[in-house]
């Protein structure tokens, strides 16, 4: 058995709005894929795609199977590319690079966690660790004895120039730093002695894909992160 068509007519409304969906998609989609394409060049961005699926159809009885008429299609989410990206070598020792899983954890301007991929730190005027847009980059600081203080989270500084007191005593000061494959932040002092004056901190979350956008490649957490 075959349904008459006109028992179950399809306004021009419905039509439009079919229509409209379908360019509202494929708007979604090369609005996507322009802004992959104009970040191309950008630390620790990850590329997005959107998500689409089928509106539900209208539906009518038939002699036969039911008579259903799709309405269009919907934007449901936009899944976002956080596969490893390339390590780029540098001479900036403050260039850090993230391999697997994991973010940098950075204190926002009103002090929000934030998150990030982007590995191109440098030195405020507080010697501070902070992003190309003054995040600064949390993890543990030391006691006086220079052992990692991991009971709670900190800005972490460089004080270059700074004096302690060495062996003997006497004061030596920093004038160097290195930060070693697995975060460590080695001061270098003028008596010799490399010590540990901080260490960073990264996070890595169950569906990172979660996370809310936040701009200038940071990310915040999400309830569904």
């Amino acid at each position: 058995s075959r349904a008459d068509p006109e028992s179950h007519p399809m306004s021009l409304s419905t039509v439009l709005q079919t229509a409209r969906s379908g360019m509202a998609a494929a708007e979604a989609n090369v609005r996507a894929s322009s802004n992959n394409l104009a970040n191309a060049q950008t630390a620790g961005f990850k590329a997005s795609r959107p998500a689409f699926a089928t509106l539900t159809p209208t539906s009518g009885a038939s002699g036969g199977n039911a008579l259903q008429i799709g309405r269009g299609v919907r934007i449901v989410g936009v899944a976002r590319d956080l596969t490893q990206g390339a390590i780029v070598p540098s001479v900036n020792p403050l260039s850090l690079a993230l391999h697997g899983d994991g973010l940098y954890m950075v204190a926002g301007q009103s002090e929000e966690p934030l998150f990030t991929r982007a590995g191109q730190f440098q030195l405020n005027g507080r010697g501070e660790i902070v992003t190309p847009t003054g995040e600064r980059l949390l993890g543990y600081g030391v006691d006086a004895q220079f052992r990692i203080d991991d009971s709670g989270l900190t800005p972490l500084a460089i004080p270059l120039g700074s004096t302690i007191a060495g062996m003997d005593g006497s004061p030596v000061t920093m004038t160097g730093y290195a930060i070693t494959e697995n975060g460590v932040v080695e001061g270098r002092y003028a008596d010799g002695i490399v010590r540990t004056p901080r260490r960073n901190r990264t996070a890595t979350f169950h569906n990172p894909g979660g996370l809310v956008g936040a701009g200038d490649t940071l990310w915040a957490g999400g309830v569904n992160a």
